[in-house]
This record gives structure tokens, C-alpha cells and sequence, in this order.
């Protein structure tokens, strides 16, 4: 019999903190509102709305959350390891964050299930094999060694002072580089367009405000430089498989949850 994990819903308190500490099972988890950071060793992790970790059991890690706090939906397979889930154990991710929309796609269906009384879900469930497949899969661009500094600067750049009129020229001119050789740098290094860059940026922000203020869909589209509604609505439900009215519903109805 495949084994269960259980599915939970957690907010946690504004500016809250953990010490590191570490857990004897395995976890998936999907922030649904508001934000925070995770540190394991020397590296830190800032997570937002639909960001998605996979946690290993024994994986010492320290969190601090936003001054909004944080609603998380989280997996869980007790006294289990990711070993216990794939084929492969060379493919086991011991810690890993990823901001990809179609990650969380699949942890969004699972929490609609939720919603319709389901509390766990096999190994072998489809929108379970789907998550960790994503985790798992081996990525289709490799580069050899690291980027170069001051192209991950730009990048931290892009994502920290995003702006819907933030274009690729400008950021080539900030990084003192001609605009094709900098797209032609994020592709070898990132192994995607750096249009695309700039459109995850702009959906990441537009999905920041449609999980963390009230603010009018119509208003989220023009802030975040969609032609109108409709584009929005069109872009979330291409990445997400729903649409941001749907998002915020699930965000009200996840069902049960316990405070952090």
C-alpha cells in the first residue's frame, strides 16, 4: 500500500521567527499569502505567494515571516523521506524553493480536493505524482558553473525593482552590456529568454497582489501593466490552471487551518 501524506493548512504570526530546527518528515509546502525567508547553512531563500519547497526530514533550517505573516498549505509524509516517493534515489531533493507557476499547479489542485474532504492523498495520486515530478525531473538546461557576477546582479535586480516599465534594454544598460548579449547570457545561464523573465516577474507581482490585498482585479491588471483584466485573468489561468478570482476563493475556503 502507498504510503499517505496528510495535507495542512498553517498561518503563521506577523514577524514570527524560528530557530533552526529541523523535522522527522517529509514536507511539500505552498505559500498562499504573505511571505518569508528560509535559511539552511549559509543560504537563504525569500519566498513569496506561490513559491514551493520541498523540505527532506532532518533538514535543519531557520524561518522568519513577513510583517503580514503567512498562510502556508503543507504536505506531509510522517517519519518518511523523499527517497520513499521517487524511483530513483540519486534524483531525491534533500531542500529546494522554485517560484514556478506550474509547480504550484498541481498543489493547488490537491488543496481544492481539500476543500471537498479530502485530508490525505497516496504516493501514487496523480496531482501528487505531478509535484514531485517537478522536483525531480532533471533540468533541461545545465550550464557549466556559475554566472558570472554581474548577471546575477542583474537578475536580483530584475526581481527586486520589477516595474511594469522596467524593460530588457534597461537592465542591459544598467549592467553596461548591449541588450543581445545580455539575453543572450540569461539564456545560456538561466536556460529561458529573458522576456520570459520579465513576464514571470510581472505575473509574480500581480499574483503578490491578488493573494495579499483586496484590491480590485481590474486595478491588480493596470498596476502590474496588463493590457486590461482580461489579459491577467488569461496569463494566471495559463500558468495556475485557474483564474485569480478562483486563487482568492481558495485562499478563503482552504478549510481548517492551525496558527504558528
Amino acid at each position: 500500500m502507498p504510503p499517505l501524506l496528510h495535507l495542512f493548512i498553517d498561518d503563521y504570526r506577523a514577524a514570527a521567527r524560528q530557530a533552526a530546527h529541523e523535522h522527522d518528515s517529509l514536507h511539500f509546502s505552498v505559500v498562499l499569502r504573505g511571505g518569508l525567508t528560509e535559511t539552511v547553512g549559509r543560504t537563504t531563500e525569500h519566498a513569496g505567494p506561490l513559491s514551493v519547497v520541498v523540505k527532506d526530514a532532518g533538514v535543519r533550517h531557520a524561518n522568519a515571516w513577513g510583517a503580514d505573516g503567512a498562510r502556508l498549505a503543507r504536505l506531509s509524509l510522517p517519519k518518511g523521506t523523499m527517497d520513499a516517493l521517487v524511483d530513483d534515489p540519486a534524483r531525491a531533493v534533500a531542500w529546494r524553493w522554485t517560484r514556478e507557476p506550474l509547480v504550484a499547479r498541481p498543489f493547488l489542485r490537491l488543496i481544492e480536493r481539500r476543500q471537498r474532504g479530502t485530508q490525505a492523498f497516496a504516493a501514487d495520486d496523480g496531482d501528487l505524482l505531478d509535484l514531485v515530478a517537478a522536483f525531480t525531473a532533471r533540468r533541461t538546461h545545465e550550464p557549466q558553473g556559475a554566472p558570472p557576477v554581474w548577471l546575477s546582479e542583474t537578475i536580483d535586480r530584475l526581481r527586486d525593482e520589477w516595474r511594469p516599465e522596467l524593460t530588457g534594454a534597461a537592465l542591459a544598460h544598467s549592467a553596461h552590456v548591449h541588450p543581445v548579449y545580455l539575453a543572450r547570457c540569461v539564456r545560456r545561464w538561466y536556460g529561458r529568454g529573458l522576456g520570459d523573465l520579465l513576464r514571470h516577474e510581472r505575473l509574480r507581482h500581480a499574483m503578490h497582489a491578488v493573494a495579499n490585498s483586496p484590491t480590485r482585479l481590474s486595478l491588480v491588471a493596470q498596476d502590474c501593466g496588463y493590457a486590461d483584466e482580461a489579459h491577467l485573468c488569461r496569463d494566471v489561468r495559463r500558468a495556475l490552471g485557474a483564474t485569480p478570482g478562483r486563487y482568492r476563493r481558495l485562499l478563503e475556503t482552504a478549510g481548517p487551518r492551525t496558527t504558528v
